[in-house]
């Protein structure tokens, strides 16, 4: 017999991951860059602050999160973040 239906046992449909860019620090922090510079600086926080939960000595994302935090005015997180920097 023809089976015109799909199989209840099988998915309908396969989606591959096409990622462009691998998850990465790097990857994250250029995310971030672009908010930053399509002046969306809570957004790119977001993205700083997954590069540095992959690699947390990234020392690009943390400069770029404090540069961030500075410009939405949350001086107290900016300073922890400098205190983290020159520790690093």
């Amino acid at each position: 017999a023809i089976q015109t239906e799909p199989s209840q046992t099988e998915p309908d449909h396969q989606v591959k991951d096409f990622s462009p860019r691998p998850i990465s620090p790097e990857t994250f922090t250029a995310r971030g860059k672009d908010l930053m510079d399509n002046n969306k600086p809570t957004e790119a926080i977001d993205q700083f602050t997954k590069a540095l939960a992959l690699d947390y000595g990234y020392i690009q994302a943390l400069k770029y999160r404090i540069h961030a935090y500075k410009m939405l005015g949350l001086t107290d997180l900016a300073k922890k973040d400098q205190t983290l920097l020159t520790s690093l």
